[in-house]
């Protein structure tokens, strides 16, 4: 059986946060990565969503951005250009609920691998979806941050922001 082209070819929409914006990057049937713009739109950057998984995307993003609870774990996500290990960790870390915070350490143990803390962080840094698949919700042991898109100069100001927004308050 053969996939029509443009079920192949992905499609973008951004959404406005309190923080600017974000493009979604998707197929017709799975969420493919959430990009943080840190310098805004750009000129060729198409705004509006169009698919139906798009649609579905913008409207529980932009509740997110909002305040609301919400839960993306029904979302489908292509973890498919990730190895093996990446795709559980992920896979896992969409269990952690919303408000809710976990140890690095506690993916590691979950996936019975305790000595995998730092590559459950490397594997958390490749995240290709944030938000969806919500590794601001991953901390240090200690209480402390840890890292968090790794590319975006706001980082862990973004994720400080993204567990208040959540009703997370973290030690100081």
């Amino acid at each position: 059986m053969s996939i029509p082209i443009d079920q192949l070819s992905p499609y973008y929409f951004c959404v406005e946060s309190p923080w600017g914006w974000w493009q979604v990057q998707s197929t017709d049937s799975q969420l493919q990565s959430v990009d943080y713009l840190p310098d805004g739109l750009s000129s060729e950057a198409r705004t509006s969503p169009e698919t139906r998984l798009e649609k579905r995307l913008d409207c529980m993003l932009s509740r997110y951005f909002k305040g609301d609870q919400v839960d993306f774990t029904p979302i489908p996500v292509d973890f498919s250009n990730l190895s093996p290990f990446s795709q559980e960790v992920l896979s896992l870390l969409r269990t952690v609920s919303y408000g809710q915070v976990q140890p690095y350490q506690w993916l590691a143990n979950a996936m019975n691998k305790p000595g995998a803390t730092r590559a459950v962080g490397r594997a958390l840094g490749g995240n290709p979806c944030p938000i969806v698949v919500p590794c601001h919700r991953i901390i240090s042991k200690s209480g402390s941050l840890g890292g968090f898109m790794r590319n975006a100069p706001v980082g862990s100001s973004l994720k400080t922001s993204l567990l208040a927004l959540e009703g997370v308050t973290l030690p100081r």
